[in-house]
């Protein structure tokens, strides 16, 4: 009779405890930032290549702000901008949500 008992306390804790975990955290993501923020450049030769956190995206002629801008994630990058061997720009910028960040010389 004990170990009936015992056992149905058990059970009992156990059916309590799958009730309490399956209510526990919801399983969604939240991605904050939003989706416009930019850089764009001015007062460099148009075909100086941009690097932003070590990868090439192209040449400052591809970013001038009027027909194109680089799309980046909100944040702090490492912008390079480089022309003929010559590092013209070499800085951490942060980029607000939602904003375009003007770099210029």
């Amino acid at each position: 009779m004990l170990k009936l008992a015992f056992l149905r306390g058990v059970a009992a804790s156990l059916a309590a405890g799958l009730v309490v975990a399956a209510c526990a955290y919801p399983t969604s993501t939240v991605v904050q930032g939003g989706t416009s923020s930019a850089i764009y450049f001015e007062a460099f030769p148009a075909d100086a290549i941009v690097m932003v956190d070590g990868q090439s995206v192209g040449t400052v002629g591809d970013f001038d702000g009027l027909d194109q801008t680089l799309a980046v994630a909100s944040g702090t990058h490492f912008v390079q901008v480089i022309h003929g061997g010559s590092v013209l720009h070499d800085k951490k910028v942060f980029v607000g949500r939602d904003s375009a960040l003007k770099i210029s010389r």
